[in-house]
């Protein structure tokens, strides 16, 4: 089977310091860097290197990003699939400070330029793929598109909401795994509680809630299932981590792993990606080997 990724792509302007500044406020930064980024960019690289087949989707502009994205993906493993818009190749400033805690901004860019996939190509990998990874750092009427595709081929569509604000019903409808943090599980679901929050999202799909360095917990059905511990890691930038588990847990399941055991790998190798600065860089090679087979029974 294989993977689809659809998302954005983003040059990542980081800028690393002792602590974050407080609103009005200016301090000195130790470094900065520019890297590649973007959810998608960065779940699909995470898939790739995990050992899945990943063909990615996204939009870039006619610019200097452009190049510099594409040359990064290009010596990745993985099929690229671009379309050029007029407005500018997204970016995303991101702020670490010395305890690897961030604070980002995004600006759209391209990835909000675009509400279709019109090539031939696109349908005919997703009718192949097993799951269908979406983000929400593009436009509604592009996921929307894209899960609609999904869910007629037949392939499991995977959301993570982020930014969870721009979570829509009718997206959520077409879901069938969610991969989400406690504020973004207390956003969409509107709970307070946000494994409260997580298990009523659970309802009718499988839902991962990402808990940061104490890891993850897994509900099915409006179920707790279980959850994962995170190995414990000297954590050097955290930006990217939730990005990583979702490519990894994702290509596990491609390859016939089981829920449980899909996540105890990907948590593994979010653990190793904190201890890397950057985000699609420090995606780690095969943390944890691929099952054997190439598809789940049973999965869903």
């Amino acid at each position: 089977m294989s993977v689809v990724v659809v998302g954005s792509a983003n040059v990542d302007l980081f800028v690393r310091g002792q602590r974050l500044p407080e609103p009005g406020e200016t301090v000195f930064a130790d470094t900065y860097q520019e890297l590649p980024g973007g959810k998608g960019l960065n779940q699909a690289v995470a898939a790739s290197r995990a050992g899945a087949e990943v063909s990615f989707f996204c939009a870039v502009g006619n610019d200097s990003g452009a190049d510099f994205l594409a040359d990064f993906l290009g010596k990745e493993e993985l099929t690229l699939s671009t379309t050029v818009t007029s407005a500018p190749t997204g970016r995303a400033i991101i702020q670490v400070d010395a305890n690897a805690e961030n604070s980002i901004m995004v600006v759209g860019g391209a990835n909000l330029a675009t509400e279709t996939f019109d090539g031939g190509d696109f349908r005919a990998l997703v009718a192949t793929a097993s799951h269908v990874v979406l983000q929400q750092e593009v436009s509604r009427g592009l996921n929307l598109h894209a899960a609609t595709v999904a869910h007629e081929a037949g392939a499991l569509v995977v959301l993570t909401p982020a930014p969870a604000e721009n979570t829509s019903p009718e997206l959520l409808e077409l879901v069938d795994i969610l991969l989400l943090n406690e504020h973004e599980a207390r956003i969409v679901a509107t709970i307070d509680d946000a494994e409260e929050a997580a298990q009523s999202l659970s309802v009718g799909r499988t839902v991962v809630l990402t808990q940061g360095a104490a890891g993850a917990t897994l509900f099915s059905q409006g179920l707790r299932v279980g959850s994962v511990e995170a190995p414990r890691v000297e954590s050097v930038d955290t930006t990217g981590a939730g990005d990583c588990l979702a490519g990894n847990f994702v290509a596990h399941r491609d390859a016939g792993a089981n829920d449980v055991s899909a996540l105890e790998a990907a948590c593994l190798a979010a653990s190793q990606s904190v201890t890397i600065a950057g985000a699609a860089t420090a995606m780690p090679h095969q943390s944890s080997p691929l099952p054997a087979a190439s598809a789940a029974e049973g999965n869903s």
